[in-house]
């Protein structure tokens, strides 16, 4: 119709273009989203493995460690378990 020079082809015009408008701001919108959405996953997967370190922390090095053996196995097999 606009290329045939409708009457109405200003109005026709200006539809399409607050239309391709509004998608665009649709599609911005949706990569906001999406890379808001990662940054959750992100921070929420570090909690968890920070509160995993945590646990273990507080399991294992709670009670105090002998030096008295300067053995690096001794050593590594008593921070293991």
């Amino acid at each position: 119709m606009i290329q045939a020079k409708h009457f109405g082809s200003p109005k026709i015009q200006e539809c399409m273009d607050d239309i391709r408008r509004q998608w665009q701001q649709l599609e911005d919108l949706a990569t906001f989203r999406k890379q808001n959405l990662q940054d959750t996953q992100t921070f929420f997967q570090f909690q968890g493995d920070a509160d995993e370190l945590k646990a273990w922390l507080t399991k294992y090095l709670i009670k105090p460690l002998n030096y008295k053996t300067k053995s690096k196995a001794k050593l590594n097999i008593k921070t293991k378990t």
